[in-house]
């Protein structure tokens, strides 16, 4: 912020103090002005160096608008500011005041600040994106100006002009009257006081480019232009009580928060947010604050426009294809609890959910409805069912413009069907981890952590180990993370990943206690060369193909008897869990393993004896399985054959994994 101001400063001294580079004045005195004038205070000075590109945006204030010569603003600075670190979020209101009024391009505005008040800043221009180096801008890259405010008299000056806010660092005990002089009436929309009909008849009148629609909870700044233009459309009352309704009860509620908690960890904020329309944001269509405090920032055009003033786009009954979803998913950027458990992959996911939490609350689906939901979530549920190798945060299989909407699907599935272990619905469960992670004294820095911390949560909130839940989406929980709540916590017992959001139909499956380690993620490394002449699917691949048909070989022509024993090694990609293991023998040979041994360890050098089993049957194009005593945890495992398969001097295996049970 230092850099923006130092360079509108900068700029300003350009234009103004010009008497030495060819103009008709010379060391700040004009011809027929013996004493000179301070331009800084002087009201009569108009800067009109900017005047072709301020007519361009954010517009020009019309020259028989009357300019305010003396009123008294009471800034309500009785605030409690609750910021982003208190709620460990991205972004929380600022104390930004509103104050009604709007400064003319060039001309000077006087703030009259009673004594000892300090802390005050004063800022013209609500529009504070830097297009610096942004292809093909469409206005120009700083149209803002910002200033601190001292006790007496102060002036500010923007050759664009723009809204006239006032921020403030501390706050007051009583209301603080400050006078401003030279701006000019904004037609605003106050929620609660405003009627529309009058409301659009002073806009009619006004000659003001820029107004504000307020509430207790959020600000828009929008063009009067769009007002205008939209007027029949408008439902403003009615949709600023909406967005107050959902501030509260979908965002603020939702998250733990309560009105005026002595906590201030567990309080809503005080202060309103503030979205503004602009003619080119500089990232994208829209981009949540950019800094705690700011506004969030949305393309100046019909759709962005009438989410801030019309009831029925917000509810999604105006024939769009996506209710009030961007609104929804800019302020959702900005309640991301990225420091505690919404890790990286979850960039453009965890914003979206509370559209669906608002959509649940009115029975309302078209408020979370978009084109690319329904396909993803198909997709999603395909994913999940598979037994291939997972990576939920890569999704490298995937458009990157799927992935955010895949993987809005667990979260859907969890809200859907997760009961807490007092019966609490699973959308409570939202409430929960929010509730935790701003309580606790930990932030994360790496995915992992935010991962093992949203895992453990979920188990804690329902008392049941969600194991399984996280491996069938690809999720990587922690070894330690995982052996905790194993320890702590039942198995889940209902395929909860097979639930279908669209439908609102599926994940009520019984589960066993019983399943296969996924062994498609596992490596494996024979200690014996392996038959190159047994076909195209007899090879270690076939150790984990599903398929007891196809099996690996040791070699057997043009190569020596493999020295006994024989060993396979598995690498498990990481500590894993286990209670047995399975495998099969060749299915079209009389040769079958009867003596095997079974290790573990965590190196890959030093291993530790599971079990001896000398006597195994003859059981051919099947499994074969072996349970241990008690569970077991490892990183490797691996499955010896001391001695060659019986009526062969060779060794055959036909899939090759462990299981877990309880």
């Amino acid at each position: 912020m230092k850099k923006k101001l130092l360079f509108i400063g900068v700029a300003l001294s350009t234009l103004i103090s010009c008497g030495k580079y060819g103009y008709d004045f010379q060391d700040g005195y004009q011809d027929g002005d013996p004493t000179g004038k301070d331009i800084e205070k002087d009201m009569s000075y108009i800067d009109k160096s900017m005047f072709d590109k301020a007519r361009v945006y954010p517009g020009m204030v019309g020259a028989n608008v009357r300019r305010i010569q003396d009123t008294t603003i009471n800034l309500p600075l009785n605030f409690r500011r609750v910021s982003a670190n208190d709620l460990k979020v991205r972004s929380a209101p600022g104390a930004i005041f509103s104050t009604g009024l709007y400064a003319p391009a060039g001309e000077n505005v006087r703030i009259t600040v009673p004594s000892g008040v300090v802390g005050l800043t004063a800022q013209v221009g609500a529009h504070m994106d830097d297009l610096a180096g942004k292809e093909g801008p469409r206005r120009q890259q700083l149209i803002y100006t910002v200033k601190e405010l001292m006790p007496g008299d102060n002036y500010i000056r923007n050759p664009f002009g723009g809204l006239l806010w006032i921020k403030a660092a501390l706050s007051h005990p009583q209301a603080v009257p400050v006078k401003v002089s030279g701006a000019v009436k904004s037609p605003d929309f106050i929620h609660g006081v405003t009627n529309q009909a009058a409301w659009i008849k002073e806009v009619e009148m006004s000659d003001v480019p820029w107004l504000e629609l307020r509430s207790k909870r959020s600000v828009f700044a929008v063009p009067r232009s769009l007002v205008l233009q939209y007027k029949n459309d408008l439902r403003v009352a009615e949709v600023l009580d909406l967005w107050e309704d959902i501030y509260e009860k979908d965002y603020y509620d939702w998250m733990g928060l309560s009105e005026n908690n002595a906590n201030i960890k567990n309080s809503y904020p005080d202060l309103p947010e503030r979205a503004v329309l602009d003619i080119h944001p500089s990232a994208g269509y829209a981009h949540a604050s950019s800094e705690d405090g700011f506004p969030w920032v949305a393309q100046q055009d019909k759709h962005w426009f009438l989410m801030f003033s019309n009831y029925n786009y917000v509810m999604g009954t105006f024939s769009q294809n996506e209710g009030a979803w961007g609104t929804f998913h800019e302020i959702g950027h900005n309640y991301q609890q990225s420091r505690a458990w919404s890790w990286s992959a979850l960039g453009e996911t965890t914003n979206n959910l509370f559209v669906f939490k608002a959509a649940e609350r009115f029975n309302n689906p078209a408020m979370a409805s978009h084109p690319a939901l329904k396909g993803a979530f198909e997709r999603a549920l395909l994913y999940a069912k598979s037994s291939t190798a997972k990576n939920f945060n890569s999704l490298s299989e995937y458009d990157e413009g799927i992935r955010a909407f895949f993987r809005l699907t667990p979260f859907l599935q969890i809200f859907n069907k997760v009961k807490g272990k007092n019966n609490e619905p699973g959308w409570d469960f939202m409430t929960y981890v929010y509730t935790q992670a701003r309580n606790s004294n930990q932030s994360f820095s790496l995915d992992q952590a935010k991962i093992d911390f949203f895992y453990r949560s979920l188990c804690d909130y329902t008392a049941t180990d969600y194991q399984r839940f996280f491996t069938a989406w690809g999720i990587p929980v922690s070894s330690i993370a995982r052996r905790e709540m194993r320890l702590k916590y039942p198995p889940m017992n209902k395929a909860l990943w097979t639930y279908d959001p669209w439908s609102k139909t599926g994940g009520d499956a019984a589960i066993g206690t019983k399943y296969d380690l996924n062994n498609t993620l596992f490596t494996y490394t024979p200690n014996a060369q392996t038959a190159t002449n047994e076909g195209a699917a007899n090879t270690l691949k076939a150790l984990n193909d599903g398929d007891y048909n196809t099996y690996w070989h040791t070699c057997y022509s043009g190569c020596p008897i493999p020295t006994l024993p024989v060993q396979i090694d598995v690498d498990l990609k990481g500590i894993e869990a286990f209670k047995g293991f399975y495998y099969g023998n060749r299915h079209n040979h009389s040769m079958y393993n009867k003596h095997v041994r079974a290790y573990k360890s965590n190196d890959g050098k030093v291993w530790t004896l599971l079990g001896d089993y000398p006597n195994q049957l003859d059981i051919r194009g099947q499994r074969i399985e072996i349970s241990f005593d008690q569970i077991h945890e490892a990183r490797y495992f691996r499955l010896e054959f001391p001695s060659y398969g019986v009526n062969a001097n060779h060794v055959a295996v036909a899939e090759l994994g462990l299981f877990f049970d309880i």
